[in-house]
C-alpha cells in the first residue's frame, strides 16, 4: 500500500532518536549516527521490497513523507529551543547496547513457526481424475502475499517432479532465474541494462516460497517472462508412486524505463499463454489434460510424461 506505514514508521522512530542524539554529542559523533540510522531505514526498506510486502515506490513515497514529518518537528523544537542540551558524549553508546540488547533477546525468544519454516505434512494423494474432475477447483485462482492480498493468476496446475520440470524448461528456452547478488543489484541502478539482467525477486504464496523459478527473454530487451511455481498439497497416486502436483504462475514483467536511475520491473497483467509442448528434437514436452475455468482465470492442467 502507498505510502509504507513500515517504512515510514521506522523512519519516524529512529529519525527522531537520531536528532535527540545528534543535538548532545560531537560534530563527528553526529554525522555517525545520522548515518547509522539511515542504513537502518535503507536495510528495512530493501528487506520489504525483497520478500515482497511492498513496492519500491511504496517504500520511497513512505520514508519521503517520514523524513519530511521529523523534518519539521526537529526544526520546530529547535526554534523553540535554538540553546543546545548539555552534551552527553555517552548516549550513543548507551542507545546502541540497548538496541543489541533487545535485538539478542528477540532472537532468543522462539515465537511460533510460521506456515513458511513449519514442518510440511505429506502431501495429499488423489488420483488423477479426482484432480481433473474436481480437486483443480479447491485449489487457489491467484497467488495470495504475506497480507493476503490477491496477486497475479496462477493459471498451471502441473503433475510432475522437479527435475523433469526443470528439464523441459531448458528444453524449451527458459534459464533459472538470476540470483540476488552484487552484480545483479548493481543492475538495479545501470542506465542500459535487459530485463533478463535484473534479479528475480522471491515471491511468496501464502506464506511458502516458491520452489523453482524460470525465466526467459521477452520481445525486447526491456521485457522478460517469470514462471514460479508453489507445492499445492496435493500428490496424484500412479500405482506404487506418488507425484507431486504444483501451482504455477506465468508474468510478463516490463522494464519502467522512466524510473531509472532505478529499473524497476511491472507486471503485465495480460501475460503470454504458457506453451507447455517441446521444441523439435527436445523431447516430448508435457500433455495439456484440460484447460478450465478458474473464476474467470484460465487454467491448464499439465502433466509430465512418466519415464
Amino acid at each position: 500500500m502507498f505510502p509504507s506505514n513500515h517504512v515510514a514508521a521506522t523512519v519516524i522512530v529512529y529519525g527522531f532518536l537520531a536528532f535527540l542524539l545528534a543535538r548532545r554529542v560531537g560534530m563527528l559523533a553526529g554525522v555517525l549516527v545520522a548515518a547509522a540510522s539511515t542504513i537502518v531505514v535503507i536495510v528495512v526498506a530493501l528487506a520489504g521490497v525483497y520478500f515482497g510486502r511492498y513496492w519500491l515506490s511504496d517504500a520511497i513515497g513512505g520514508a519521503a513523507l517520514a523524513y519530511a514529518w521529523v523534518a519539521l518537528v526537529a526544526l520546530t523544537a529547535m526554534w523553540r529551543h535554538p540553546q543546545a542540551p548539555p552534551p552527553r558524549t555517552f548516549m550513543p553508546a548507551v542507545v546502541l547496547a540497548v538496541t543489541l540488547f533487545s535485538v539478542g533477546v528477540q532472537l532468543g525468544v522462539d515465537p511460533p513457526a510460521p506456515p513458511a519454516s513449519a514442518p510440511r505434512a505429506a502431501p495429499v494423494l488423489v488420483t488423477q481424475s479426482e484432480w481433473t474432475l474436481s480437486l483443480w477447483k479447491r485449489l487457489p485462482c491467484y497467488r495470495s502475499d504475506m497480507g493476503g492480498d490477491r496477486k497475479e493468476p496462477l493459471t498451471l496446475q502441473w503433475v510432475s517432479d522437479l527435475d523433469s520440470i526443470r528439464g523441459q524448461l531448458r528444453a524449451q528456452g527458459w534459464v533459472e532465474g538470476t540470483d540476488v547478488s552484487a552484480h545483479s543489484l548493481l543492475s538495479l541502478a545501470s542506465p542500459d541494462v535487459a530485463a533478463v539482467s535484473l534479479p528475480v525477486l522471491p515471491k511468496l504464496n501464502n506464506g511458502v516460497p516458491s520452489s523453482l523459478v524460470f525465466m526467459r527473454p521477452g520481445d525486447t530487451r526491456a521485457e522478460r517472462d517469470v514462471l514460479r511455481f508453489w507445492p499445492s498439497g496435493y500428490a496424484v497416486a500412479n500405482g506404487n508412486t506418488a507425484t507431486p502436483l504444483w501451482v504455477g504462475a506465468l508474468a510478463h514483467e516490463r522494464l519502467s524505463r522512466p524510473t531509472w536511475p532505478i529499473n524497476i520491473l511491472r507486471v503485465d497483467r495480460q501475460a503470454a499463454a504458457f506453451d507447455a509442448r517441446g521444441k523439435p528434437g527436445a523431447g516430448s514436452g508435457a500433455a495439456i489434460l484440460a484447460k478450465v475455468d478458474c473464476h474467470g482465470v484460465p487454467v491448464s492442467l499439465l502433466a509430465s510424461p512418466v519415464e
